[in-house]
């Protein structure tokens, strides 16, 4: 993504499940306990293994906190950043959870004074502006695209943080522009969609993200394919547009779109995106 005042480190983790005999035999158990409110077990667990320096700790809810390690897959279009490996023990806590929820973060670096357009990739569970961007300095300002109503809500940071203070949904594309000119870090984390199709309807112009935390060339998308000829795919390059258009031939680009990467589609017909999970689940 050359030109993007944006840096995006990727990192997902599956937490540990006693339900999951491929899991557990990769960790060891050290300490057991049941909630006795709600018959919860929760268990310490200590792995030794190569594991990726500065995996940072991200919280699921109050009750399921992990160490977050990289997770990489070699399957259908699926590129993340690549992290580095050093062998290490690490000790995380988890609740049990089924072997099929899989959360993790992207960590974006925007820079003050310049804009990025940003797309979410997680479902949240109904975070807001204020609790994914609050880090950044007071005077900072997000735009995010209200795809209902067709238009921008502006959120201005002042000494209470962010307001308005809408909430950010998976798929969701938004302008950050950091107050200052320093460099800012932004932690964009949540689960990772494992629904094997994502389906939503798109009508006229609209800014969107991929609906997975994986960076993909535009024309494997299914959006890709199934937007009809007459489309318009605008790609933020940091400094303006990259436009690519569809013909009766197919597309006159095929930019990469990356993870937390927003863009703007314009469609003359509405359509139905239905976008296949990019990758398997183990």
């Amino acid at each position: 993504m050359h030109g993007f005042a944006i840096d995006v480190e990727v990192k997902w983790v599956r937490f540990p499940s006693v339900a999951s005999t491929g899991t557990k035999a990769r960790w060891t158990v050290l300490e057991s306990s049941t909630d006795a409110a709600n018959g919860a077990v929760r268990e310490k667990y200590r792995k030794t293994s190569c594991q990726a320096k500065g995996s940072g700790v991200f919280r699921k809810t109050l009750s399921e906190v992990g160490s977050l390690k990289a997770r990489s897959n070699t399957m259908k279009k699926l590129v993340m950043t690549a992290a580095v490996l050093a062998c290490a023990a690490s000790v995380v806590t988890a609740q049990t959870v089924t072997s099929a929820n899989m959360v993790g973060y992207a960590k974006v670096t925007a820079v003050g004074g310049q804009l990025t357009l940003v797309a979410l990739n997680f479902e949240t569970g109904g975070l807001t502006v204020n609790e994914l961007f609050g880090s950044l300095p007071t005077g900072s300002v997000i735009n995010l695209w209200d795809k209902g109503a067709n238009a921008y809500v502006t959120s201005n940071k002042g000494r209470a943080g962010f307001s308005p203070n809408p909430v950010v949904t998976l798929g969701s594309a938004l302008w950050v522009k950091a107050a200052g000119t320093a460099t800012n870090q932004i932690i964009l984390s949540g689960e990772v969609l494992l629904s094997e199709t994502n389906t939503v309807a798109v009508t006229g112009l609209d800014a969107s993200g991929y609906f997975y935390p994986v960076e993909t060339l535009w024309g494997d998308t299914d959006l890709a394919v199934q937007a009809p000829a007459g489309s318009v795919l605008n790609v933020w390059n940091g400094v303006g547009y990259s436009t690519y258009n569809k013909g009766r031939a197919g597309w006159s680009g095929n930019p990469a779109i990356g993870v937390a990467q927003g863009f703007w589609l314009s469609v003359p017909s509405s359509i139905t995106w239905k976008e296949i999970r990019p990758f398997d689940i183990d």
